[in-house]
């Protein structure tokens, strides 16, 4: 989706209204910070975890009951060395996974990788999404993303859900402003790769800037001002 001031806050409103998804992670770039990709990517992922251990601990028997199921998915699908791992990245796992031991032995520390991590991540979301309950990822301001962050996020991750059964249970939502993506931007790449990827569904949306008017008639709404 090419964004336009104001969008997200739109689409996430959408999406507390209608309640549709398990839960909606949600992350805003800016060009005055710097970030390192796999912070990032990881940090995504560490919302999802404290958002099922709330789920466990909370009043809701759906959700406890969709915390646990979700719980046993992803111990049924990583080893305890695998979750050891995970941990060091996503630390919220030791809340929804109480048993792990965090402690890493020396030999995994010895053989860390980009693509290990990778790996373990897609079997992380692919584990969540066995469960009966979708989830949503927005990311705005994609223009302003690192290359290695879009190459995980819109690349690997992505490719990942789509390869599998789980594709109808995944839902990402990605802004950016076109006028400020050339034809040598990273993202450029990467939707090139999406819209000729036979295993993810791509719908293009192309918002126009707000004009005096539209900005004026979103103040009054948010302010609850008569129009």
């Amino acid at each position: 989706m090419k964004s336009s001031t104001g969008v997200l806050s739109t689409i996430l409103r959408f999406v507390k209204n209608t309640r549709r998804y398990s839960f909606c992670l949600e992350m805003s770039f800016s060009y005055l910070m710097i970030f390192v990709y796999q912070g990032v990517v990881c940090s995504l992922f560490d919302k999802a975890a404290k958002v099922l251990a709330d789920m466990r601990v909370g009043d809701n028997r759906c959700d406890k009951e969709y915390s646990l199921r979700a719980r046993k998915a992803l111990v049924d699908s990583l080893d305890s060395t695998s979750l050891c791992y995970l941990s060091q990245f996503v630390p919220n796992l030791l809340l929804l996974i109480d048993d792990i031991d965090a402690k890493m032995p020396h030999s995994i520390e010895a053989n860390l990788s980009q693509w290990k991590l990778v790996f373990l991540l897609c079997q992380f979301l692919n584990a969540l999404l066995n469960n009966d309950r979708p989830i949503m990822l927005i990311l705005d301001d994609l223009q302003w993303a690192e290359s290695l962050i879009l190459e995980l996020v819109l690349g690997e991750l992505l490719e990942c859900v789509g390869d599998g059964k789980n594709t109808r249970r995944f839902l990402f939502v990605g802004l950016y402003r076109d006028n400020e993506v050339s034809d040598g931007h990273p993202l450029h790449a990467q939707l090139v790769r999406l819209r000729n990827s036979a295993s993810v569904n791509v719908t293009e949306i192309c918002l126009p800037a707000f004009s005096k008017g539209d900005m004026s008639d979103m103040i009054a709404a948010e302010l609850r001002l008569p129009t």
